[in-house]
C-alpha cells in the first residue's frame, strides 16, 4: 500500500491508538493519539503508559498502578471496555475517554496490550443536554425515542417529517437532507407530507444551502411565504400556490459537527400560523432528528467499517492459511494444486494456475466446487490453448507483469475474447461473471499465472478482491521459486550422486583389473632401473620390451621431475615398512605426454633393493573427478545464490534470511544484493533475518554492521530479526553485543513491529 495513502488513514482515524509490552511501556503510538494527549511517540517510547496518562483520577487523587484496568489485561488475557474513565493530558488535564484495552498474544503468550480509546468530552455534554431536555419536552423525548430506536436514514427523515407535521400542526412538511460521505461522495435524502414526492423533486430552493448559511441554526417563520422573495415568482411559488400553503417555518438540522446539512420545512393554509411554541418544538425535534440522523450515519459508517473489517479479517486469515500451505511443502506441483483448493470458494468458485516454461504454459491445477465443471477448463485448453501473443487474458498479465481484472463479464466481451464459436460456446457454459488474472512474479522472472474467477455464486471482484489476489500470487511466486530452486537443487546433488556412482564403479574396475593381472606390473630396483614389466605397463606409456632387454628404460626417467623427491619418500617408507602405500605421480609417455597412473610397490623378499609394483591408469578417475569437481562448484554457485535473497514480504519491507557464516566474502556480496534490491524496488525497510547464520567470531558482527550501515545510507530502515536464544549465547560467549543495532527476536515480530509504526500496515478498504 501506497506511503501517502498510510498516513492519509493514520491522519483520518478519530480514535487514538498505542499499544505497551507485557510491563506496560509504551511501543506504537498513532497520530490520532498524539494529537489528543499532546506526546509525540518518540517522547513516550518506552515510557510507562499509566505512568504518563492514566496516574490520577479526575479530582486529582492518586490512581494506583495495581487498581489500573488497562493493565489487568497483561495479566488475564481478556479484553477491557469502558466509557467512564479519564485520561490525562500532557498539561495536566484529565479529560473523559471511552476505551477498549486488548492483550498482545504471540505464540500464546501475553506480550502486550493495545488500547484504543476516543475522548467523549462532547459526547458526556450532549447527554447531560439531552437529559435536561427529556425533562422539558416531553413530546420532544417521544419522538426521539421512536427515532432513535431507528438507524435507518430514509426512514428516520421520513419519520421526523410526519412527526414534526402532526406535533406541530402543520398540512405540509418537506425535508431534504444533503451531505458528503466518507468517500467524497454527495448524497440527498428527501421526505414529504401532504404534497406528492414528485412536485418537489426538482425545486432547490428547499435545500438547506439555499436557505441557511453553513452554521445558521436559526428557525425562519414566515407569516406569509407568498410575499417573501425566495417564493415569489419562483417554481416553489407556484407549488406553495397550488398546495395552498401561506405561512412556512424553516428548521434547519445540523450534524454533529455543527454543520446545516438538511431543512424541514413546514406548512399550513393559515396566515402566521406558527407560534414560538411550535418554533421550540421544532428546534427539540431537529435536534432530535440531527442526533438521530447521526447516530444513523454513524451506524452506517460503523457498518461499513465492520463490513470492511470482517472482509480484511477473512482476508488475513485466508492469507495466513494460503502462507501456510505455501510454506508446507517443496514440491509445487502439490503446493498449487493444494493453493488452488483452498481458493475456492474463498476468493474464487473457479481457481486456475498455469506454469510458464521454455515458453509455453502448462496447467498445473483447476479447481470448481463441483468437479464435474472442471472438465470444461480442460476441454476449452484442449481445443483452444493459451496463445502468449493474445492480446487480452493471461498472455496480458505475462507480458506486464500486471493484474488483468474483468470485473464483469458480458456477452460483448466473451465474443471478443473467443477465437471462434466453439470457444464462445464453452465460455458461455462455464457462466463466468467476474475474473482476475494475476501473473506470478518472483525475482523479475515470470513463473506462470494463477487465475480466479466468479460464476455461480453472482459474486463480482472489487479492488479490494484485487488486493488480496495480488497478495496471495506474490507469496505463491516466491514459494514457487523456492520450489523450483529445491528441484534445481535436487537434480544438482542427482547429477553429484550419478558422478559418485560412476567413480566408484571406476575404482571397481581397477581394482578387478588388478584381480585379473590386467594392470600395469613392473620388477625395478630402488636406483631406477626396470627389469621386466608387463604388457599393460608398456602399452601405458608406450615403450617396447626391446629398450627393458637393452637396459634402456628406466622408471626415473619415465618421472618428471617434480615427482622425484615424493618417490624418495616412498622409497624410504618401503625400506622401513617393506611396502609403500600407493600414492599418485605421472609417467612421461613415448610422444612427451604425461600418464596419471596411481602406484604402490612391495620390496621382494630377500632381495630389499628391488620392489615389485603395480601400475593403475587413473586417467579416468581424474576426469571423473574433475567433472565432480564441476559439479560441486556449480552446486557451491546455485546455493551462494539462494543463501542471500532478497525477497519482499510486504509492500515496501524486503527480508534478506543470512545462513551460514557471516564472512567477508560472503557479506560483501549480501550488501551488494541488498544495496540493488533496496535500490531497485524503493523499499522502505530491509529485515536482515539472522536466524540460520553463524556468529562465530567479532568480524562476523562488524560484517553484521556494514550491512546495516550500508541500508540505512540508502535512506531505508533496516532491523536484525533472528536473534533468539542460540544468538544471544554465541554473542555471551563472544564477549559481543549488537547495541546500535535495531533488533527482534522473530521475523513475525519484526514484521509486526514495521506494521505497528503505522508506515507499512496492509488494508483492504
Amino acid at each position: 500500500m501506497p506511503f501517502d495513502l498510510l498516513r492519509a488513514i493514520d491522519e483520518s482515524l478519530a480514535e487514538g491508538v498505542y499499544a505497551v509490552d507485557r510491563h506496560g511501556n509504551l511501543i506504537f503510538l498513532n497520530r490520532a493519539a498524539q494529537r489528543t494527549l499532546g506526546w509525540t511517540e518518540k517522547e513516550l517510547f518506552g515510557k510507562n503508559m499509566h505512568e504518563v496518562i492514566h496516574y490520577k483520577r479526575p479530582d486529582g487523587t492518586p490512581f494506583p498502578v495495581d487498581e489500573c484496568p488497562l493493565l489487568e489485561v497483561l495479566q488475564t488475557g481478556e479484553a477491557r471496555s469502558s466509557d467512564e474513565d479519564h485520561f490525562v493530558r500532557r498539561d495536566g488535564k484529565t479529560f473523559p475517554v471511552a476505551y477498549t484495552s486488548s492483550p498482545i498474544i504471540a505464540n500464546g503468550e501475553i506480550v502486550g496490550a493495545v488500547v484504543a480509546f476516543r475522548d467523549v468530552t462532547e459526547t458526556k455534554r450532549i447527554e447531560r443536554e439531552l437529559r435536561e431536555q427529556k425533562e422539558t419536552l416531553e413530546v420532544i423525548s417521544r419522538v426521539g425515542q421512536v427515532l432513535v430506536s431507528d438507524l435507518d436514514l430514509p426512514r428516520i427523515i421520513q419519520n421526523v417529517t410526519s412527526a414534526a407535521a402532526e406535533a406541530i400542526g402543520a398540512r405540509s412538511a418537506i425535508f431534504t437532507y444533503e451531505f458528503t460521505d466518507e468517500r467524497g461522495a454527495p448524497q440527498s435524502f428527501r421526505a414529504t407530507v401532504g404534497i406528492p414526492p414528485e412536485d418537489v423533486q426538482q425545486i432547490t430552493v428547499f435545500r438547506a444551502a439555499d436557505l441557511f448559511g453553513q452554521n445558521e441554526t436559526k428557525i425562519e417563520r414566515l407569516a406569509d411565504a407568498r410575499r417573501s422573495p425566495l417564493f415569489k415568482d419562483s417554481t416553489a411559488g407556484r407549488l406553495l400556490e397550488s398546495s395552498r400553503i401561506v405561512s412556512l417555518m424553516l428548521v434547519p438540522v445540523s450534524s454533529r459537527t455543527g454543520e446545516v446539512n438538511g431543512v424541514l420545512v413546514l406548512g399550513h393554509p393559515q396566515a402566521n400560523r406558527f407560534t414560538e411554541r411550535d418554533e421550540r418544538v421544532a428546534a427539540g425535534l431537529a435536534a432530535q432528528a440531527a442526533i438521530a440522523i447521526d447516530n444513523a450515519r454513524l451506524f452506517a459508517l460503523a457498518e461499513r467499517a465492520r463490513a470492511r473489517a470482517e472482509a480484511s479479517e477473512r482476508a488475513w486469515q485466508f492469507l495466513a492459511e494460503a502462507t501456510a500451505l505455501l510454506a508446507s511443502s517443496l514440491d509445487y506441483e502439490k503446493m498449487l494444486a493444494n493453493l488452488a483448493r483452498l481458493s475456492v470458494p474463498s476468493l474464487a468458485d473457479w481457481c486456475v494456475i498455469d506454469l510458464l516454461q521454455d515458453g509455453r504454459l502448462q496447467r498445473l491445477a483447476v479447481e470448481h466446487m463441483d468437479r464435474t465443471k472442471v472438465e470444461l477448463v480442460h476441454e476449452l485448453e484442449r481445443r483452444c490453448p493459451t496463445d502468449l501473443s493474445e492480446e487480452e487474458g493471461i498472455a496480458k498479465a505475462l507480458r506486464t507483469k500486471s493484474a488483468v481484472i474483468y470485473q464483469t463479464i458480458t456477452d460483448d466481451l466473451l465474443q471478443k475474447l473467443a477465437r471462434d464459436q466453439e470457444q464462445l460456446r464453452i465460455l458461455r457454459r462455464l457462466g463466468l461473471r467476474s475474473v482476475m488474472i494475476l501473473p506470478l512474479v518472483a525475482r523479475g522472472r515470470v513463473l506462470g499465472a494463477i487465475s480466479f474467477a466468479t460464476a455461480e455464486s453472482n459474486r463480482y471482484y472489487t479492488q479490494d478482491d484485487l488486493r488480496v489476489a495480488e497478495h496471495l500470487a506474490r507469496r505463491a511466486a516466491i514459494a514457487l521459486d523456492n520450489a523450483l530452486l529445491y528441484s534445481a537443487t535436487q537434480e544438482a546433488n542427482r547429477l553429484k550422486e550419478e558422478s559418485l556412482r560412476a567413480l566408484r564403479a571406476s575404482e571397481a574396475r581397477l581394482r578387478s583389473l588388478f584381480e585379473s593381472d590386467i594392470i600395469g606390473i613392473i620388477f625395478a630396483d630402488l636406483r631406477g632401473n626396470i627389469l621386466d614389466a608387463n604388457d599393460a605397463f608398456l602399452q601405458m606409456v608406450g615403450r617396447t620390451r626391446q629398450e627393458i632387454e637393452e637396459g634402456r628404460l628406466t622408471w626415473r626417467e619415465l618421472t618428471p621431475p617434480e615427482y622425484l623427491p615424493l618417490d624418495e619418500e616412498k622409497i624410504a617408507e618401503a625400506r622401513a615398512t617393506g611396502r609403500s602405500k600407493p600414492w599418485e605421480k605421472e609417467y612421461l609417455r613415448r610422444d612427451g605426454s604425461r600418464l596419471p597412473v596411481l602406484i604402490g610397490f612391495t620390496l621382494i623378499e630377500g632381495s630389499p633393493d628391488q620392489a615389485v609394483a603395480f601400475v593403475l591408469d587413473i586417467s579416468e578417475r581424474k576426469r571423473a573427478e574433475e567433472k565432480l569437481a564441476r559439479l560441486y562448484r556449480e552446486r557451491e554457485m546455485l546455493l551462494e545464490e539462494v543463501s542471500t535473497p532478497v525477497v519482499p514480504v510486504w509492500q515496501g519491507v524486503l527480508v534478506m534470511p543470512l545462513i551460514g557464516p557471516l564472512d567477508n566474502a560472503r557479506m560483501k556480496k549480501a550488501i551488494e544484493t541488498a544495496l540493488n534490491e533496496v535500490a531497485r524496488t524503493g523499499a522502505r525497510a530491509l529485515i536482515v533475518d539472522i536466524t540460520g547464520a553463524r556468529i562465530a567470531d567479532s568480524q562476523a558482527v562488524a560484517n553484521l554492521y556494514s550491512l546495516v550501515s550500508a541500508i540505512e545510507l540508502l535512506g531505508a530502515e533496516a532491523v536484525v530479526a533472528g536473534v533468539g536464544a542460540q544468538a544471544a549465547r554465541s554473542l555471551v560467549g563472544l564477549r559481543l553485543d549488537l547495541e546500535g543495532l535495531r533488533t527482534q527476536r522473530t521475523l513475525a515480530e519484526a514484521l509486526a513491529s514495521l506494521i505497528k509504526k503505522g508506515d507499512y500496515a496492509l488494508s483492504f478498504s
